[in-house]
């Protein structure tokens, strides 16, 4: 079911779309409606779906592999999950099933929550950078699971900047105006694809 807070005009929510470099279809996010779709680009038929409890509210879905598509997991409105949990996931294409994810496990998922925006990457190394959004903070973490890296973004700021009086009245009637350091998304790049950054001091390992 669509989130029911949202005006008719923000379903069903498209928040990613990657192409298939394997079948050239094209792979999307409903953030509403939790699924994740793949649509063939010839036919325009949708040829495979998720759905809750899989993915719940998620974010970023692409492929990695021929086999299953990498997918930042929010954890909004999780059935029978009283209180959320994000995770990053690797789906398999073939049984639907997560064959691979990274969740806070020292808390029961609770130390990594963002109910909105977020990112997952999968490295050269086989390690995912993950985006946890709300909170401004990128990790990176092994393909067992460990943590090796974490970075939380200092700065805070608001949208009055940049966003209409209309939009801000909108953010302050449901509780979005205040100081944050969220980020939408978060990606690693090597020195070779970006030469133009010479000389700028890394953050990363």
């Amino acid at each position: 079911m669509p989130e029911r807070s949202y005006a008719r005009e923000h379903w069903p929510l498209i928040n990613s779309v990657s192409l298939d470099p394997t079948t050239d279809n094209v792979i999307a996010s409903s953030r509403n409606t939790s699924s994740v779709f793949i649509i063939d680009r010839v036919t325009g038929n949708i040829v495979w779906h998720v759905t809750a409890p899989t993915v719940c509210q998620q974010h970023c879905a692409h492929p990695i592999n021929s086999a299953g598509d990498l997918i930042r997991d929010n954890g909004v409105f999780r059935p029978e999950i009283s209180v959320p949990f994000s995770r990053a996931i690797i789906v398999s294409r073939q049984s639907k099933q997560v064959i691979w994810e990274w969740k806070d496990s020292t808390t029961g998922g609770l130390g990594f929550v963002t109910p909105f925006m977020g990112s997952a990457q999968m490295l050269a190394n086989g390690n995912v950078l993950i985006c946890e959004a709300a909170t401004g903070r990128i990790m990176d973490v092994t393909e067992g699971k460990q943590l090796v890296w974490e970075f939380v973004v200092p700065q805070l700021n608001t949208y009055k900047k940049v966003m209409t009086k209309r939009v801000l009245a909108e953010m302050q009637r449901i509780g979005f105006m205040y100081e944050s350091n969220a980020i939408f998304r978060a990606y690693k790049y090597l020195p070779s694809e970006v030469p133009w950054l010479k000389g700028v001091e890394s953050v990363g390992p």
